[in-house]
């Protein structure tokens, strides 16, 4: 998250219903101004258009510190009774690459069309599988290499 976004929030679990235009992504007029949806608003919003208004488990990931799964619970508007997204909450620690997060603006991350394309297209689930699910994951070609190796018993 930008600096300047997090010294704009009065408190560490604040997040975006509205974010301002920025130029070049796409935008909408609206009373607050030329913006589009903050992230919760449209995920919350395109489960109820496909969905329904309760899922029964959301899954994702999360970043250490940050409740953010919970928050599609709030801006999902339903008049009362209240209902909740999900029935249940799944969400996995980040995934790292080498000890660094894997974020697509630092460029090192890999798709899952590429790893099942890949030598380790087999290895990949028991390296995801190996730990914990909430937390963190470093995944490496070191990693992989292992999985190869207990997955074909040697």
């Amino acid at each position: 998250m930008a600096d300047a976004e997090e010294a704009r929030k009065q408190h560490p679990f604040d997040f975006a219903l509205w974010k301002g235009a920025k130029p070049g992504e796409p935008s909408f007029p609206s009373p607050w101004g030329e913006g589009r949806p903050g992230w919760h608003i449209e995920c919350s919003a395109m489960v109820r258009a496909e969905l329904g208004d309760t899922i029964d488990i959301h899954l994702g990931g999360c970043r250490p510190g940050v409740p953010a799964p919970r928050k599609r619970d709030c801006p999902i508007g339903s008049p009362p009774p209240v209902t909740t997204l999900a029935k249940l909450w799944m969400h996995n620690g980040m995934v790292n690459v080498g000890g660094t997060k894997m974020p697509k603006s630092l460029g090192n991350f890999t798709t899952i069309r590429a790893l099942l394309d890949a030598e380790y297209r087999h290895d990949t689930a028991p390296v995801c599988a190996a730990g914990p699910y909430r937390k963190p994951l470093d995944f490496t070609t070191e990693s992989l290499e292992a999985a190869a190796t207990g997955w074909k018993g040697g």
